[in-house]
């Protein structure tokens, strides 16, 4: 089908299946803005299918409830202001963590603080583990 010069045929757009309505968060001192992916796609104005492919390779601010991911709009912007941690990160705290923790290993009194660990959480000490 022709069009008369100067005049353009518009394509309807599919529409969204997210809605794109951001939610509030319940107040504790400081309230932020929730968002779902398609809500942070629209925020970012880029494609569901990137947001997903960076929570996907961890290089995104979220958190999965059930099936579902959820973003902080601050964490959003954070991210985008390069403020937001990699997941090399908590790997790095971690080895530091169990470097720290292996120092322990000839500690003439670690059994006795373990001990008393399991005697104050009143459990039983057995070999692998609490009773």
């Amino acid at each position: 089908m022709k069009t008369k010069p100067g005049v353009s045929r518009s394509v309807p757009r599919k529409p969204s299946r997210t809605k794109k309505v951001a939610v509030e968060a319940p107040t504790n001192g400081s309230a932020d803005v929730v968002f779902d992916i398609g809500q942070a796609a629209a925020f970012l104005k880029v494609a569901d299918i990137e947001i997903q492919k960076l929570i996907d390779s961890g290089n995104f601010p979220g958190r999965k409830l059930g099936a579902e991911w959820r973003v902080l709009k601050s964490a959003i912007c954070d991210w985008l202001n390069g403020n937001y941690r990699e997941p090399n990160d908590w790997r790095e705290a971690n080895r530091r963590l169990l470097e720290a923790a292996g120092s322990w290993k000839d500690d003439d009194f670690l059994d006795d603080l373990v001990d008393n660990v399991y005697r104050e959480r009143k459990k039983i000490r057995v070999e692998g583990g609490a009773a």
